[in-house]
Parts: structure tokens; C-alpha cells; sequence
């Protein structure tokens, strides 16, 4: 917590207003921030790839997303779209890329989310929210700004950026997420 204070008379403090801030640092500190990243994917034609964070309806956190990155290795433009609780499609593997941000806590804690990502599938997601798109130019990271937590997924929703190709040559990419979780 943080509280400001505004001065009456030269010896009294007066709180103005309490803050709480909550920043990745606190969370990791705490063990409870997370960084992951998935496999090398590849999207070409009609194929799609997709990375993403599901929070299992079992898993009684909240997941506070932080921040992404989206590598284009190739010479060819794509298309991410940024969806909250979106059906995905395809059959996602679960990434084993994945650590706690705070490499000092022994044992290393465990995230109840998953990071998971489907490499060449066909179909879209439904349902859900498309938040937002970008275009990744050829051979250049996209860096999302820290939304600092301010993006809540609730046991059962998931956050995923789905890789769409702009034209017909074959892209690669990786995708980087990091978030916090809190008990519900």
C-alpha cells in the first residue's frame, strides 16, 4: 500500500489517498509471476498457428495477463489477433517452456495455467472476444506494452493470439507470454 499525505500544519500528516499497487515484481517476488514461450510455429496458406494461456475451470486462480511478444523469423507479414475465452482449434500441446520469473525460491513454483499452442491448423476461433489485431512484419518481434494485470481471465478462459498468414509464402514464429495467477 501506498499513502499520500498532505501536510495541515508542519508537524501533521493528513492522508490524501491509499493506493494499492500491484506490479509484476511484487507477484514475482512472491513466486506467483510466470514467463513462458511455445514451440517454433508455422502458418502458411490456409493454415493457422495459435499460443496461449487457458486457466483450467479446476485451477481456483485468476490469471493476471502481463505482457506478449510475437517473433517473425520469416520474410513474410502475418496477422495476430489478440482473443479472450475464445474455442481454439486444433489439438494444443502444452509447453514445457515454461518458469517461474523468480529463480531464487527453492522448490520453484508451479503455474496452474497452461501455456499451450497449435503449430499449421485449420479453422478459427469462436466464440470469445477478438480484442484487438497486429500485423508482424518480416523479421521483427512484436512487443505488447505491460498491461499490468489489467487483463483478468477467470478459471475456465484463456488468453491466445492466433497467427493468421497475409499472403502465400510459409511464416514462422514464437510467442512469448508472461502473467501472474491469484487465488480465487
Amino acid at each position: 500500500m501506498l499513502s499520500l499525505f498532505r501536510k495541515n500544519k508542519p508537524t501533521q500528516k493528513v492522508p490524501l489517498e491509499v493506493v494499492d499497487i500491484t506490479s509484476p515484481t511484487q507477484q514475482s517476488i512472491l513466486g506467483k509471476y510466470f514467463i513462458g514461450q511455445t514451440q517454433e510455429l508455422t502458418l502458411e496458406g490456409t493454415s493457422h498457428a495459435w499460443g496461449g494461456l487457458v486457466n483450467p475451470s479446476d485451477s481456483k486462480v485468476n490469471l493476471f495477463f502481463d505482457i506478449f511478444t510475437v517473433t517473425n523469423f520469416s520474410r513474410y507479414s502475418f496477422l495476430a489477433e489478440i482473443w479472450l475465452n475464445a474455442k481454439l482449434p486444433g489439438n494444443p500441446t502444452i509447453s514445457t517452456y515454461v518458469h517461474p520469473s523468480n529463480l531464487t525460491l527453492h522448490p520453484l513454483p508451479k503455474p496452474k495455467v497452461s501455456l499451450q499452442f497449435v503449430s499449421q491448423t485449420l479453422g478459427s476461433p469462436s466464440g470469445g472476444v477478438n480484442a484487438f489485431d497486429r500485423i508482424v512484419v518480416p523479421n521483427t518481434t512484436l512487443i505488447s506494452d505491460s498491461s499490468k494485470g489489467s487483463i483478468i481471465i477467470p478459471p475456465g478462459g484463456s488468453f491466445a493470439i492466433f497467427l493468421l498468414p497475409l499472403g502465400s509464402g510459409v511464416a514462422q514464429s514464437r510467442i512469448v507470454l508472461t502473467w501472474w495467477e491469484e487465488q480465487v
